[in-house]
Parts: C-alpha cells; structure tokens; sequence
C-alpha cells in the first residue's frame, strides 16, 4: 500500500473507465471509421504517459510535500484539459 501515490490511483482509475468506455461502445469503435479508434488510443495512451510521469516524479523528488503539490498540480491540469475536450 505504500507504494500507491495520488497520481498512480488517478490514473489507473482514468485507464480502467477508458477500458470501461471502449466495452461499452465497442459496436460504435469497431464499425465506425479510425477517428474513434485513435482518439480511444490517444486517451490511453495519455494515461500511460501520466503512470510514467509518477514514476519519474518518484524517483526525482524525494521532498513528500513538493511531491504531492506536484501530483497535485497534474492532476488539476490533466482534469480540465479533459474537461475541456469532451465539451
């Protein structure tokens, strides 16, 4: 349990509803063009990107406070930035 981060529980929870949203529309990804399919994959893969960003920041920073203001800070940005291309 001590391994688990702010920024790791963020994103595995985004990744498992992205893998929740391709189940659900899997009629919709599979017949309709690839403009679905790469933006599924671009969310994914962003996700990705955000697990390798907590590794990296956990390896680097070793101040806990500063640490957390910085997942933190992530997951403020990556939350709007989200927000803001669904709407």
């Amino acid at each position: 349990m001590q391994n688990l981060t702010l920024l790791k529980v963020y994103f595995i929870i985004y990744l498992v509803s992205c893998f929740i949203f391709v189940l659900a529309n899997y009629k919709l990804i599979v017949y309709e063009d690839s403009i679905t399919i790469l933006f599924m994959t671009q969310l994914i893969l962003i996700g990705l990107v955000g697990l390798l960003v907590d590794w990296i920041l956990k390896r680097v920073l070793k101040n806990k406070k500063v640490f957390n203001g910085i997942e933190l800070l992530i997951i403020v940005i990556f939350t709007i930035t989200v927000w803001n291309e669904f709407q």
